[in-house]
């Protein structure tokens, strides 16, 4: 990876404005910034937002970190809703950014402020889950698979760009020999279908003109094409019996490495073939491994062609951490043993290592330098996810007690709230603040923001998913089916809309 500042002046902007306003505000409160209402309805827009949370009766539901909870009504917000608002902006902002959501009967779009909440297609999404990989990088086009409620027939790659709402089908992803019939699970065809939904198979190029995508429609096995943006060109960068599944592209937009199965089983592990990297340009495609037994992992890249690979076996889970290059198809070993987690820090390029859950020889927090091994203890306990999605260029780190963000040289950041989460915290950072949201499954729902030198503040009691900050550090969040927004400094949530389904994702569009 090119190499950057890994944490910036800037980052503490935000927390010098809000300590400078909070001191402002002692002595004499502003008034409160007005706020436009949502849009008007159209047959395509969200319907108007409520001036109050909605009184539906919330329907509990086993949630997960990365689904949007069922309808649940928020509890009134620790201060009032504004009450003087602008006029309506009832269109797309033509110049963006904008906020995308999936709803898994269509994908939506609002303003960077929350307005023209309007629905752009109607067509199940059934991929990437990830739905920031389906985002054009710097770009206003989003790729994404639609297909039949059971996620197996019908399988069709299309690209929508915003905010004209404009969609192109780009090619179906199965064809009569891959197509499963209508008994899918027992039928050997539905291996290549696996390999497009039951992971993410889309990943654009870092510049953004080329997709690379899994599919089917050629031959009878999935394989690894491109589509180029400009010319709508489609090429065939692989052919053979295995399964390809997994894309990710190099930092300098060269390779494209992917792996491939026999078969991805029934829950104890594949039958792996193999590992490659495909030239984007077409040339050829580089052997890095053989077989891999029953699971290979692909953990993120550390520098411009050197990659985090790990095998996975049923009875502990991740295991044998490596440093692969993508040139040479050489690999070295950071860490014996089984592991919890693992994830690559941006810009930094470490490793940080997670384990001590479900019997790891690994325990607690590491960050490990790729180059030479060096090894710095972060948290002694016991550490079971790490992730750098939402809140990058961090590392959020799930613990035995609560979730920490680090920066990626290993300091601490943040911690979660002090109240508890049973299925773990939501999270995103804007700079140096943090915004942390708890499901209505609780047992304190709600929605905090902290930092460095911020107090941890809550400012909705309701259930809360999704926060995803906006760049004039407007935070977004949704409960049950209705869009919020919250303004710095105060961060009072009001909401903004309402979908026809529950959210399941979000991801900006045009962010340069």
């Amino acid at each position: 990876m090119k190499a950057q500042t890994p944490r910036s002046l800037f980052r503490w902007l935000p927390v010098v404005l809000t300590l400078t306003l909070a001191l402002i505000s002692c002595r004499a409160l502003a008034p409160q910034a007005e706020t436009p209402p949502p849009a008007q309805i159209t047959p395509v827009l969200a319907t108007e937002a409520p001036p109050s949370p909605p009184s539906v009766e919330p329907t509990p539901t086993e949630i997960i970190p990365t689904v949007t909870p069922e309808i649940v009504p928020p509890v009134v917000a620790p201060t009032p809703w504004p009450t003087v608002t602008p006029e309506p902006q009832a269109n797309l902002n033509p110049n963006g950014p904008w906020l995308l959501l999936n709803i898994g009967e269509g994908l939506w779009a609002t303003n960077a402020d929350g307005s023209a909440l309007t629905q752009l297609t109607n067509e199940r999404v059934v991929g990437p889950s990830d739905l920031s990989l389906a985002v054009q990088p710097g770009g206003r086009l989003v790729a994404y698979i639609t297909g039949d409620v059971d996620r197996t027939h019908n399988l069709t790659l299309k690209l929508l760009s915003l905010p004209d709402g404009g969609v192109k089908t780009i090619t179906r992803l199965t064809n009569p020999g891959t197509e499963p019939g209508n008994d899918a699970m027992l039928d050997s065809r539905i291996e290549a279908v696996r390999a497009m939904t039951d992971f993410d198979s889309l990943a654009w190029s870092p510049d953004g003109s080329m997709l690379a995508f899994i599919g089917a429609q050629d031959g009878t096995s999935a394989d690894l094409y491109t589509y180029s943006a400009g010319s709508g060109e489609i090429r065939r960068l692989t052919d053979g019996p295995s399964q390809g599944y997994g894309p990710h592209w190099s930092p300098d937009g060269r390779f494209i490495v992917h792996f491939g199965v026999n078969s991805f089983g029934t829950g104890a592990g594949f039958s792996m073939a193999g590992g490659w990297a495909a030239w984007a340009s077409g040339a050829g495609v580089k052997t890095l491994f053989n077989g891999g037994g029953s699971g290979q992992e692909f953990a993120g890249w550390v520098n411009e062609r050197e990659f985090l690979i790990n095998a996975w076996r049923p009875d502990c889970g991740p295991q044998n951490l490596r440093v692969m290059d993508v040139e040479t198809g050489t690999a070295r070993t950071l860490v014996e043993g089984c592991l919890s987690s693992v994830a690559a820090a941006p810009f930094s390029g470490k490793a940080f290592v997670a384990g001590g859950m479900d019997g790891a020889d690994f325990h607690g927090l590491w960050m490990i330098d790729p180059a030479n091994g060096t090894r710095v203890e972060l948290l002694p306990e016991s550490t079971s996810w790490l992730t750098t999605q939402s809140v990058f260029p961090d590392v959020l780190a799930m613990t035995s007690s609560g979730a920490v963000i680090f920066s990626g040289d290993g300091t601490r950041m943040a911690d979660s709230p002090p109240a508890g989460c049973t299925y773990g915290y939501q999270t995103a950072g804007y700079g140096m603040i943090y915004a942390w949201a708890c499901s209505e499954i609780g047992p304190e729902p709600g929605m905090w923001i902290n930092g460095p030198g911020i107090e941890t503040r809550k400012i909705f009691e309701g259930g809360a998913g999704l926060p995803m900050w906006a760049p004039d550090n407007t935070l977004l969040f949704v409960s049950g089916r209705t869009l919020y927004k919250a303004l710095f400094f105060q961060y009072d949530p009001v909401p903004v809309g309402i979908v026809t389904g529950d959210i399941s994702a979000m991801a900006w569009v045009g962010v340069q």
